[in-house]
């Protein structure tokens, strides 16, 4: 039997949409303090991280000084009770070679009053989670 991708809408406001657009595709920090709460704690395959936003704001940039996003395409998000979980995948060029980039990522989102306040994501370079 095949498997059969559902049609999801995806809401433009929710936090995660928002700050993936917003800082990763568009380069946009001016919103990053009503995406995120104060402290923001990262986990991932460097530990856990807590960080300001405006100091998370500054580690995208740092982390993106290469890429320039195009698109986030959100294959899954769903909500239970405080937590998001999404799969996405981030497209865009690689600044240095031109090339065209894919980066698929799997998170997990804890947020309170409406802003993210942890985050669990691990990524692979050159994946796509659709084709």
């Amino acid at each position: 039997m095949p498997y059969e991708v559902s049609t999801m809408t995806i809401d433009d406001n929710d936090p995660v949409v928002r700050l993936w657009r917003q800082l990763w595709i568009d380069g946009d920090d001016t919103a990053i303090a009503e995406l995120l709460t104060d402290p923001f704690v990262r986990h991932t395959t460097e530990g856990r991280k807590v960080d300001t936003p405006s100091a998370y704001g500054h580690h995208v940039c740092t982390v993106t000084r290469h890429l320039k996003g195009t698109d986030v395409v959100v294959d899954h998000l769903s909500h239970t009770g405080d937590m998001t979980h999404v799969r996405f995948t981030l497209e865009g060029i690689n600044l240095m070679t031109g090339e065209p980039i894919s980066i698929g990522w799997i998170a997990h989102y804890r947020t309170d009053t409406g802003r993210i306040a942890e985050a669990w994501t691990m990524r692979q370079t050159d994946f796509s989670w659709h084709d």
